[in-house]
């Protein structure tokens, strides 16, 4: 008998300021990718290089994480979420200028590598600002003034869908 050993296709990426983002499975192609302005739900783990395990949302009954992109929170994880597709599953190493750095933060210590897998379980893309009128028409001159924002619905009245 003979084994065989079969690799998933993977594709590792080193990026600027040295993070670096392994696709472990690729996400749907032809889709939306997240971009700012998106939310993403998702499925992580969360631990350093030096094997110490900090998080994940796969622990008890927590489920997915839910969040709007960019978090803003650590520059490496935004930089290796942009443009992740649905159903991806990544791993993301970030160095640490690119997390908390030299201060480090609560149990992370200082100058931590973090290690990201995230899974993609949905994505929905940031709202599509209202179309500009064409040249010429609403320029403003003897039209009341419109206020900014959406409309507020009177009481009683129906729950628009998105």
């Amino acid at each position: 008998m003979q084994f065989r050993h079969v690799a998933a296709a993977t594709r590792a990426t080193r990026l600027n300021d040295g993070l670096v983002v392994i696709d472990l499975v690729p996400g749907q192609t032809g889709g939306y990718a997240l971009a700012p302005g998106g939310e993403v739900a998702l499925h992580f783990s969360q631990w350093t290089t030096e094997g110490a395990r900090l998080d994940s949302s796969r622990n008890g009954t927590r489920g997915p994480a839910t969040i709007h992109y960019p978090i803003r929170s650590i520059a490496g994880l935004d930089q290796g979420l942009a443009g992740i597709t649905m159903g991806t599953r990544r791993r993301i190493v970030i160095p640490p200028k690119l997390a908390y750095g030299a201060q480090g933060r609560g149990p992370i210590p200082a100058n931590a590598t973090l290690v990201f897998d995230v899974e993609i379980m949905w994505l929905k893309a940031a709202p599509e600002p209202p179309p500009l009128p064409p040249p010429g028409e609403n320029s403003g001159a003897n039209q009341p003034a419109q206020p900014a924002g959406p409309q507020a619905q009177p009481p009683n009245a129906p729950a628009s869908k998105p």
